[in-house]
């Protein structure tokens, strides 16, 4: 079994990234767990989003503070999903039907094949 680590995103990531992104969008993907990677036409704006999000003061209303962190294969530095830990569950949709944790998984096939 591939070992995996859990990475702060940073911009030598960029490429996987936008890479994961594309595929979450061809294949209709929720994005739970990105961190709002959906939304951002740029690693560079995500990442500012994501530093929005990691403080209380700063994350956008209806929203709850969390970290996002990349999933990446270690053999070959390849980003296989992303988990966002949520500090608190304090939500009307969190607390009934999430958690504190969010998560998305690229295709096995991609993730094998290196597509």
């Amino acid at each position: 079994m591939d070992e995996i680590r859990l990475i702060e995103p940073t911009m030598d990531y960029a490429d996987e990234i936008m890479g994961f992104r594309q595929e979450m969008m061809d294949a209709g993907d929720s994005f739970a767990g990105c961190g709002g990677l959906r939304n951002c036409a740029s690693v560079r704006e995500w990442l500012e989003t994501l530093r929005e999000y990691e403080d209380a003061a700063t994350c956008p209303p209806g929203a709850v503070s969390s970290h996002t962190y990349l999933v990446v294969r270690l053999r070959d530095n390849r980003v296989v999903g992303m988990i966002d830990r949520r500090h608190h569950i304090e939500h009307p949709i969190l607390g009934l039907w999430g958690g504190h944790m969010g998560y998305s998984v690229r295709t096995w096939r991609t993730v094998e094949t290196g597509a």
